[in-house]
């Protein structure tokens, strides 16, 4: 099974809406037992919980993050993950300098990789939507969820 690891700063927004995203629309798409997501933050500490506003922006779509728990990147995740999806530039350079070798050949932004996927896609960065109101965790979560299905259609035309 290969392991797609998204990472952000504090494991609490971003990365868990992307994990579960992904994790709910490859078992949709019948690549459950090929792939699995999983997420970590580069700055926190392990046991907090998905953020209010990613729990709201997760649930309207129908998808209940609210048992994740945080977990602090370490080299053991970069090794294991086939591939590591950055929700910001500033995390891949962070794990790039940390995890050198280990994070090599596998490590993008989302963004950067939707657009190696589908060239028509322009890559940015995913904002951080931290103590932000609702209605921005909801434009987060339509944001990492265009570049998620492009890249499971991309997944899917590989087999």
């Amino acid at each position: 099974m290969k392991k797609i690891l998204f990472v952000c700063t504090g494991n609490t927004c971003r990365s868990p809406m992307a994990e579960y995203i992904m994790n709910s629309l490859i078992s949709q798409d019948g690549l459950a037992e090929e792939y699995v997501a999983q997420s970590a933050g580069v700055s926190t500490v392990d046991g907090l919980g998905a953020s209010s506003g990613s729990i709201y922006a997760c649930d309207i779509h129908g998808i209940d993050i609210s048992s994740h728990k945080s977990s602090c990147i370490d080299g053991g995740m970069i090794e294991e993950a086939d591939l590591i999806l950055a929700m910001g530039s500033s995390h891949k350079s962070l794990i790039q300098r940390y995890f050198p070798e280990e994070s090599k050949g596998k490590l993008y932004t989302l963004g950067e990789f939707a657009s190696l996927c589908d060239s028509d896609v322009y890559a940015t960065d995913i904002s951080d939507p931290y103590m932000m109101d609702n209605s921005v965790y909801m434009k987060v979560y339509e944001q990492i969820e265009k570049y998620i299905n492009v890249i499971i259609k991309y997944l899917k035309g590989r087999h």
